[in-house]
């Protein structure tokens, strides 16, 4: 049988103790701050949003436009999960601010396949709903009359 006693620790606020005396972290109360921490992107680096996209606009080509630039991290043009088709924007990522500053400067507003393409600096993504329904509420009971 395993018996768990629960200490308070100095690294984080509690620490699960196995009856063998191995430390097991508890979950942590700071969970979400912790992957926050984890996904943040180098303090140097400067993400873009790249929108008007054509949906025959390829990563490769976005690399290849930003890296005149400076030094291109990442290029990600998001997809529509269930088709597969690109949804019209994406994300660059450069190495620096200045270079950042710089594609904004130089490239929103120019052509890219026939399309007047925006570039501005990414904002933050807002946190997500938890899990859970949504849909439409239809009130009367669920039925529409036309």
């Amino acid at each position: 049988m395993m018996v768990l006693t629960i200490q308070k620790g100095a690294s984080r606020p509690f620490r699960v103790i196995h009856s063998l005396g191995a430390e097991i972290p508890a979950p942590s109360v700071y969970a979400a701050e912790d992957s926050a921490r984890l996904r943040k992107e180098d303090p140097m680096s400067m993400k873009l949003y790249v929108g008007n996209l054509s949906y025959e606009t390829t990563e490769s080509e976005l690399n290849e436009l930003f890296s005149t630039m400076g030094t291109v991290e990442s290029v990600k043009i998001i997809t529509d999960p269930y088709s597969g088709m690109s949804k019209g924007f994406g994300f660059v990522e450069m190495s620096t601010r200045e270079q950042g500053e710089m594609a904004i400067r130089e490239l929103n507003g120019k052509s890219l396949r026939n399309r007047t393409i925006v570039v501005n600096e990414a904002r933050p993504r807002k946190p997500r709903g938890g899990p859970g329904g949504g849909g439409r509420h239809q009130g009367a009971g669920g039925r529409r009359r036309y």
